[in-house]
């Protein structure tokens, strides 16, 4: 069985994402160091259904989150900290995280993590 997760990195998840999302424009928290940048966990539920987690760099905490979930014919996102999203078939999806930090010092930066 494919798993739809392969590390992507780049300028290719960025514009995808940016282009996917709905997000009304307005000033944005810099980009985190690549020390304190958000990634993911999932977890296979069956049929094709998988939930995701943001895994949060230590001392962060999540003001915002939003997923986005893409694969040929079929698009679908979410702001909920942990979806679940139902898959249409067994195959290769985009999943990219698109998470607002603060950290300890009372900071915010944004993060952007895709996988394949």
């Amino acid at each position: 069985m494919s798993r739809p997760h392969r590390i992507i990195h780049g300028l290719y998840c960025a514009a995808l994402f940016s282009v996917a999302t709905s997000t009304v424009l307005q000033a944005q928290p810099p980009p985190c160091d690549s020390l304190n940048t958000a990634t993911f966990s999932h977890a296979d539920l069956g049929g094709y259904l998988y939930s995701f987690a943001p895994t949060l760099p230590v001392g962060t905490s999540a003001l915002s989150t939003e997923w986005a979930f893409l694969g040929e014919d079929f698009s679908q996102f979410s702001m909920a900290q942990q979806p679940q999203v139902p898959f249409p078939a067994e195959g290769d999806y985009l999943v990219c995280l698109h998470a607002t930090l603060l950290d300890d010092q009372q900071e915010t930066c944004t993060s952007l993590h895709c996988e394949l």
